[in-house]
């Protein structure tokens, strides 16, 4: 028998099958083999028929007296049963074929969250357990339950699970990529204003400058595409005791919205540190004080009150007037519409062409 290549195994036959032909052709019996090795020859018949797994004492006693390496016997037995056990799973994987469903699989192939494995159930089932880390839709359950527990969101707001899952799972997975520091509350407030600067800049500049000044202070920035029935803005969690994560879906497409969102995030991480997974989506009128004090901090971060009262009070909103008050605030315009607009100064149809609007890359792509 031609001594076959550890590393290029591609025979997934049973190992008995190898070790009969390895006989035959050396001309040695069960019986001679069995005096050969000291094993029994109702143990080697188990081995040529399947029944048995072939253990690495049992490599090395071949590879003594045939002149196979034990490496080889022993990758052969590993690979067949690995099969044998991986189809085993698949059939059990077709149970939860209506668990896979619950997901938005093809936006999720679409957005990178998972390779394209093509539309077989299996198939779909097994990239959603890799992709979560789990070994099956009970595991999943367990831990996620556990996820799940620590969230806090609006009592008006009631998001698809499932969606929400897979948007933080892919959030979560971009933060475990970026290297931060321990937090640092005194680095991040001091990030903050630093950050502030760059509402005026683009994604291009703005993205990996975010994600720097935050990382040093100990807090990950993600940006991640919501996906369908998703309907959130952002997110905040601390990964363990000393380092924080914001979570940012860009949900509403323009720059008002997402440095809102960012500064409502960076609220929660300061003043509220806990295990809570703050889930924050459109504004509730009956949002707790939490909410409250996280939507002023973002408000008054971004334009200062007393200066934003004396540009009110000239009560003149339009391009000319908003664009010479954001320059002089260092802040973009955009942010400024959103500003009047929310609270009322302005119709939520005016001014829109100061707002920036930000698509995804694979959007511009697709163009």
């Amino acid at each position: 028998m031609t001594k076959p290549s550890p590393t290029t195994i591609q025979d997934l036959s049973p190992p008995g099958d190898i070790l009969e032909e390895a006989l035959e052709d050396r001309g040695m019996s069960n019986a001679e083999l069995s005096r050969r090795t000291g094993l029994s020859e109702k143990h080697i018949s188990q081995l040529i028929n399947a029944k048995v797994p072939l253990s690495m004492e049992v490599a090395l006693q071949l590879e003594q007296v045939l002149g196979v390496p034990a490496r080889f016997w022993a990758a052969l037995d590993f690979n067949y049963r690995s099969e044998q056990r991986r189809r085993e799973q698949n059939e059990t994987l077709k149970d939860s074929a209506s668990w896979m469903r619950q997901f938005p699989v093809g936006e999720m192939i679409k957005l990178g969250f998972l390779p394209d494995v093509g539309r077989a159930a299996t198939d779909r089932v097994h990239a959603l357990l890799r992709f979560f880390g789990v070994t099956s839709e009970g595991t999943w359950e367990n831990q996620w339950d556990s996820v799940t527990a620590r969230f806090r969101q609006s009592p008006a707001f009631n998001p698809d699970r499932c969606a929400l899952i897979a948007w933080l799972r892919q959030s979560e997975l971009q933060a475990q990529e970026i290297r931060s520091a321990p937090f640092d509350e005194k680095k991040f407030r001091a990030a903050l204003s630093e950050i502030r600067k760059l509402t005026t800049t683009g994604p291009r500049e703005f993205q990996p400058a975010l994600r720097s000044l935050c990382a040093r202070a100990g807090v990950a920035v993600t940006m991640v595409p919501a996906i369908p029935k998703l309907a959130i803005s952002g997110v905040t969690r601390w990964l363990g005791s000393d380092r924080a994560a914001i979570h940012l879906s860009l949900r509403h497409r323009t720059n008002d919205q997402l440095w809102f969102s960012f500064f409502h995030e960076a609220c929660h991480v300061l003043e509220h540190r806990t295990r809570t997974i703050f889930i924050d989506s459109k504004q509730d009128p009956n949002e707790d004080e939490d909410e409250q004090r996280a939507n002023e901090f973002a408000r008054d971060f971004l334009i200062p009150p007393d200066v934003f009262a004396v540009f009110v009070a000239r009560g003149r909103f339009d391009q000319t007037s908003i664009t010479r008050f954001a320059k002089a605030t260092d802040i973009a315009p955009g942010i400024v519409v959103g500003r009047l607009q929310h609270e009322g100064h302005l119709l939520h149809n005016q001014c829109n062409k100061l707002k920036v609007r930000f698509v995804w890359s694979h959007e511009a792509d697709d163009k």
